[in-house]
């Protein structure tokens, strides 16, 4: 074990959002012991890579991402969409309009962001780099399989048999990793397919800007969703309005036997059959799809622990708790990990103190990710309800909704509604209509209720 004279050994398996992520956290929340990390980011692949895809930055996130720094890097490539509109399938009527930005910095402090995902990784790693370069002590080797992880001792061994310990080991491997069943009590918890599927795509700018309809939904930067019966379309630009990023979501079974393949390149007319009864705009999109990945999502069960009762092994990101996408959450939440982990750790003394730091750790996040499952779930049947009452009804309480908000910015101005009080954080709701329930998720603050959670034990 290492003493405070001594650095503290901090080993992350995996070079994903949520590994770099962690790393830089590490390096923003100094320890007020100042005990020094010496941080190796372990990465299996020979370079780092990432899905083509979009992601949803909330504020949640963007405010993480202003902590670390780097919001001027993120801000040049992000879109930052000013209305999400809720739009029928077959006629294109506009069903709901929600805010997203000014109100998300009114609302929450910080934007919302549209990233693209490869841009994501890309930055996260640029100012590891960085960091690296000024002398810090952080860096990434690639091309190194893990094979196993004693979460007692931290002892890392390799597929080709080496072996490293480490004073804590931060498993960063993703939905289907494989350390985090090396903490007891999580044993045989594993990836499991859920009853639904997406098209995924991004189609260049040049095309989009073939029909007038298509054009305007890169100029316009909004998010669009599209909601039928059993099937939604999303869109929004990314990479500085170069790309725009596209997803059906089906949620029913993919054809196949997909169980324990979670993504296959996927056939665009398998998309446009599936868009018949869309409106022209729709239709008129997709047949700009060239190529696509078909995903079958794939979520975990509620982990017992995220944090081995040593302290020396941990689970963050997707490893820990993959959620269903239909909350734009995923990325947040790996950013949470990190950003908590990290205001947790600066309060440690020194390794001795690991058990109990990581259970502070634990306890916060896993609170926190019944909430965020919950809310994710209300999300995935919301978007794509079969047409009859219960989406009659929806559509009636989304237009409510806009017509609400666009009243009161009309009668009290811009300045009038940032004035206004902010909601009341409600964290039993999942209706994402609920400003209660957008300011529980949105407006949470994942150093500050680190901090308050070190105070209340007394750390």
């Amino acid at each position: 074990m290492s003493t405070p004279s001594q650095p503290l050994d901090i080993k992350i398996i995996g070079g994903g959002i949520a590994g770099l992520s962690t790393a830089l956290s590490l390096l923003a929340a100094p320890n007020k012991h100042s005990l020094p990390y010496t941080i190796t980011i372990l990465e299996s692949a020979p370079s780092l890579s990432e899905l083509g895809a979009g992601i949803q930055l909330n504020a949640n996130a963007t405010r993480i991402i202003h902590g670390l720094g780097l919001e001027k890097e993120f801000a040049a490539v992000a879109n930052k969409p000013g209305i999400m509109e809720v739009r029928r399938y077959a006629d294109d009527r506009v069903i709901g309009e929600l805010q997203q930005n000014p109100e998300s910095e009114w609302l929450y402090e910080y934007p919302h962001w549209q990233v693209y995902r490869p841009d994501f990784q890309r930055l996260l790693a640029e100012a590891v780099e960085r960091k690296e370069k000024k002398g810090e002590d952080i860096k990434i080797l690639f091309n190194q399989r893990v094979q196993h992880v004693d979460h007692e001792t931290g002892t890392i061994t390799f597929q080709d048999g080496r072996t490293e310990k480490a004073d804590l080991v931060i498993a960063a491997d993703g939905l289907r990793g494989k350390i985090r069943e090396m903490i007891p009590g999580n044993e045989g918890i594993k990836a499991r397919p859920f009853q639904e599927y997406c098209f995924r795509t991004v189609v260049p700018k040049e095309r989009m800007d073939q029909f007038p309809e298509t054009k305007e939904l890169m100029k316009a930067g909004g998010l669009m969703v599209w909601c039928g019966p059993g099937i939604a379309m999303l869109g929004y630009p990314v990479n500085a309005g170069n790309l725009y990023n596209i997803v059906l979501s089906v949620p029913r079974p993919a054809d196949g036997d997909l169980v324990g393949k979670w993504s296959e390149e996927g056939d665009p007319a398998e998309g446009a059959e599936l868009l018949k009864s869309f409106n022209e705009r729709c239709r008129k999109v997709w047949s700009l799809v060239t190529e696509c990945n078909k995903w079958t999502l794939g979520d975990l069960p509620p982990l017992k622990t995220f944090a081995s009762e040593s302290g020396r092994l941990c689970v963050i990101g997707d490893a820990a708790h993959a959620i269903l996408p239909h909350s734009g959450q995923g990325g947040a939440q790996a950013l949470e990990d990190a950003a908590s982990l990290a205001t947790v750790l600066s309060s440690l003394p020194s390794a001795d103190a690991l058990s109990t730091t990581l259970s502070t750790w634990n306890t916060l996040r896993q609170n926190r990710m019944v909430g965020i499952r919950r809310y994710a779930s209300g999300n995935q049947q919301f978007l794509t309800m079969q047409d009859g009452p219960g989406q009659e009804k929806r559509d009636e309480l989304w237009g409510a909704m806009t017509r609400a908000w666009k009243k009161e910015l009309e009668e009290l101005g811009p300045e009038g509604v940032r004035g206004k009080p902010k909601p009341k954080a409600d964290p039993e709701s999942n209706d994402m209509r609920s400003p209660g329930t957008r300011m529980w998720v949105f407006g949470y603050d994942a150093v500050g209720e680190a901090r308050r959670a070190v105070e209340g034990v007394g750390a």
